[in-house]
């Protein structure tokens, strides 16, 4: 089995060298190789540690926005909503797609 976890071999992280990531999961026998792997363990350990650590952290907060980006968040809104009314259509043209040609126009009001 290939995936093995080096701390649980003893070997210090600081003499480590980066190794580019491989696809190594190509059957499920690597798969079940894996659930089994101190790797596994490893990788659902720090998912774990990482819920816990946000744990009663809100996800929102109420902040301060200045007038300026408000405006800014608002043109930005609006121009989502004449995206809305013309989206881009599924066509082959030379002159680029031409809802943007509407969308632009109403932009430009």
């Amino acid at each position: 089995c290939i995936f093995i976890n080096r701390t649980i071999l003893g070997l210090d992280m600081a003499y480590s060298t980066f190794i580019e990531p491989v696809r190594s999961i190509r059957t499920n026998a690597d798969l079940a190789c894996f659930l089994e792997s101190a790797a596994f363990d490893s990788y659902v350990n720090f998912v774990v540690a990482l819920g816990d650590s946000v744990r009663g952290i809100k996800t929102s907060q109420d902040i301060f926005v200045p007038e300026v980006c408000e405006k800014i968040i608002d043109l930005l809104n609006k121009f989502r909503e004449f995206f809305d009314v013309c989206p881009p259509t599924n066509t082959q043209s030379r002159f680029g797609n031409p809802s943007f040609t509407k969308w632009s126009a109403m932009v430009k009001q």
